[in-house]
């Protein structure tokens, strides 16, 4: 469960003070205004960074109701959030998370290290042999590819998506879960990333703070991409993917019909194209 460091000197500082004079509320309604928005902050906007996000998705994670550019405006007047040109961030995020940031990044360093070593372990186990028969167990030397998550097709999809996004360290877990389906499909990370530039050069915003922040906005475009590279190479888009056939029947009438129900969702599709 995701914490955050809170002071006693929260309900009398001068910023809650200030906020609270401002808005004309009692100090202990400002002070649990911005605990709620801090705490929103954490799932939201991990690293403080509120740049993009309307007035109204600012105070609604703050908990107010009335009037969203008046709350976020007497916050900046009260040193609560910081201003600078089009850059909106939550003042010394970093004093108040920095210890859950780092826990984060030490958690996955951690979970890396670990599954690291549990890959290793695998590769070199080997069966006890018996006298007058082959040994054939030898460490699977494919699985060395992926010892380092940050090397997975996943993690170079994700880490890839968030640079181009510029904000925030990782996506959420549903779109986590739509990339991992992406590379199980069995579409290349090269592609993938080839789809993400191809989608963000194309999107028009409607609106100054229209942006794409989550990958599945990208999704239905990516398997569009190669729907089409796998038509111009003659192959059966809905064929499964190279290096995937064979194995026991049962495993390749899952992914046949996983791949199916994609272009289920989407029947116009491949009329269109």
């Amino acid at each position: 469960m995701a914490w955050i460091e809170l002071h006693q000197s929260l309900w009398t500082h001068k910023k809650t003070i200030m906020i609270a004079a401002i808005l004309d509320i009692d100090e202990l309604y400002a002070a649990a205004h911005m605990s709620k928005l801090w705490t929103w902050a954490l799932d939201n906007a991990p690293d403080g960074n509120l740049t993009g996000l309307p007035d109204r998705v600012i105070a609604f994670g703050a908990g107010w109701k009335d009037d969203a550019s008046v709350f976020v405006q007497a916050a900046i007047e009260a040193g609560w959030i910081d201003r600078e040109g089009d850059s909106t961030t939550l003042h010394d995020w970093y004093d108040y998370a920095g210890r859950l940031l780092e826990k984060k990044e030490a958690n996955k360093e951690r979970m890396r290290s670990k599954r690291a070593k549990n890959v290793q372990r695998t590769c070199n186990e080997q069966t006890t042999h018996v006298h007058g028969l082959p040994n054939h167990t030898l460490p699977n030397q494919t699985i060395q590819k992926d010892i380092d998550s940050s090397s997975t097709p996943t993690a170079e999809i994700e880490n890839y998506f968030v640079q181009k996004r510029r904000k925030g360290f990782s996506v959420k877990p549903e779109d986590l879960q739509k990339i991992i389906e992406i590379v199980e499909y069995g579409i290349p990370a090269d592609h993938v990333k080839a789809s993400i530039d191809r989608i963000f050069k194309e999107f028009v915003p409607k609106h100054p703070k229209d942006r794409i922040t989550t990958f599945s906005y990208c999704e239905a475009g990516i398997y569009q991409d190669w729907h089409l590279h796998q038509e111009r190479k003659g192959v059966n888009p809905n064929a499964p993917p190279e290096g995937r056939t064979g194995g026991n029947s049962e495993q390749s009438e899952s992914q046949s019909g996983r791949s199916q129900s994609y272009y289920d969702q989407y029947p116009g599709l491949i009329q269109q194209l």
